[in-house]
């Protein structure tokens, strides 16, 4: 999951499953933050439900779910990149590139920008490859892309609209 607003975190699911948390990545003026959460050998099933626990100053928090299944075996964590620091006002805001360790890995890239009210990304996109839309909206949004061929990837968010704060991840798995 994604996560916008200025806190602490943690994710749990009725099964219990165990989550990892990635790296809080967030602007320098530390109002715009974005942290994956991640679990690669859980039980899931149609009924799941999750629960985001928050502390500290909350702004508009959001959260973003998106369930990924291999079709054999169980993926693993490769690595993450995100943008840290970022401002001045841009509608086009792209993410370090990251190299995966082979082909065939999952790259989810999760981006939220600070003009929440006003503005919504429209594409995630590395060159000619588009991000498969999870949930684009207002103020941010996740994509995730099949990277077939194992060479470096550094997605392009796109919004309608400028705004002065930013901060993304794309984390892999194989």
């Amino acid at each position: 999951s994604s996560l916008g607003g200025s806190f602490t975190a943690n994710t749990k699911d009725k099964n219990s499953n165990t989550y990892r948390a990635g790296t809080v990545y967030h602007n320098a003026g530390n109002n715009v933050f974005i942290q994956n959460f991640y679990c690669t050998n859980g039980t899931f099933d149609s009924t799941m439900t999750w629960t985001v626990e928050m502390s500290g100053g909350v702004g508009y928090p959001t959260a973003h779910i998106s369930l990924y299944k291999r079709s054999t075996g169980t993926p693993t964590f490769d690595g993450e990149t995100g943008l840290n620091g970022v401002d001045g006002s841009h509608s086009t805001w792209t993410l370090p590139s990251f190299t995966p360790a082979g082909d065939n890995e999952v790259s989810v890239a999760g981006g939220i920008m600070g003009n929440v009210f006003t503005a919504s990304l429209t594409s995630i996109a590395d060159g000619a490859q588009s991000y498969t839309a999870v949930n684009y909206g207002v103020g941010g949004g996740v994509g995730y892309l099949i990277q077939t061929t194992g060479t470096a990837v550094a997605p392009v968010f796109t919004f309608s609209g400028a705004d002065t704060h930013f901060a993304g991840v794309n984390i892999f798995f194989k």
